[in-house]
């Protein structure tokens, strides 16, 4: 049986779409801009929801420094889910923002640590994203920026593939 080639888009799109309803049902707010990228986010262009698929590597859990597997290993597809979100700007003056200006994107950027990886792992347990459990994990998240205006966070999943 041939491998169907739009399998690992139609995971980042399944992902997207998973994010999009979740925080729908929780009401929070999400940036309009919703997509699955070519590659690594752009910073400079608008808030953003994006699913990257970073790369597809053969062994057990991916890191950093795989060693070599047979063609009969485990692949899995490395996605990152980023929110990218507007950072507090800079007083006309140039000095920095004020606190409270700091703390309600802090606020927006906390929710969405704790919410985007919490969330997507009861939504992989409970059988919404139609794979088994065991198939996905729901890895670190981390803060990227601020950088060029903008702040957001970088959740890596990773889906096991079909051989």
């Amino acid at each position: 049986m041939a491998a169907d080639p739009a399998n690992v888009f139609t995971l980042a799109s399944a992902i997207r779409d998973e994010v999009i309803a979740l925080y729908a049902a929780a009401s929070l707010p999400l940036p309009a801009r919703r997509l699955v990228s070519e590659g690594f986010p752009a910073w400079d262009s608008c808030e953003q929801l994006i699913v990257e698929l970073r790369r597809v590597v053969r062994g057990n859990v991916p890191t950093e420094d795989l060693s070599p597997v047979n063609c009969a290993g485990v692949r899995f597809a490395e996605f990152h889910i980023w929110i990218i979100r507007c950072a507090a700007p800079m007083n006309q003056d140039g000095s920095p923002p004020a606190v409270a200006a700091i703390e309600t994107v802090a606020e927006t950027l906390y929710t969405d640590a704790w919410f985007l990886p919490t969330s997507l792992a009861e939504s992989v347990s409970s059988g919404s994203l139609a794979t088994p459990c065991h198939d996905v994990v729901v890895g670190p998240l981390r803060i990227q920026g601020p950088e060029g205006g903008y702040v957001g966070v970088d959740l890596t999943v990773l889906w096991q593939l079909p051989y």
